[in-house]
């Protein structure tokens, strides 16, 4: 799933006019990294992508990994979510990062 798709489901989970609880800890979600942004003064996520990964380095943890089971949180969040983010693809490739 191309990153621009990502951020476009998650911008109409954010204004969405009836919020559930998963999609407050969603907003929550994208909160924290802008909060993280800024705290970096970093433009995008791909700051803390690249600390992340140098963080898995530095305690020899598998990144291959961590994407696996991370883009399966994402999954179960989007589908607690249920028909307002139908289109989405990360079944196809899960644990493959994402265009």
């Amino acid at each position: 799933m191309e990153i621009r798709k990502i951020m476009e489901n998650l911008d109409r989970i954010k204004t969405r006019k009836s919020v559930t609880e998963d999609s407050k800890g969603i907003a929550r979600s994208v909160k924290n990294i802008d909060d993280v942004l800024e705290v970096m003064s970093a433009d995008e996520p791909s700051d803390i992508i690249a600390d992340i990964l140098h963080w898995a380095d530095a305690n020899n943890k598998d990144m291959n990994d961590l994407m696996r089971r991370g883009t399966v949180y994402y999954q179960n969040e989007l589908d607690a979510l249920g028909d307002d983010v139908s289109d989405h693809d990360t079944h196809a490739n899960p644990g493959q990062i994402p265009d």
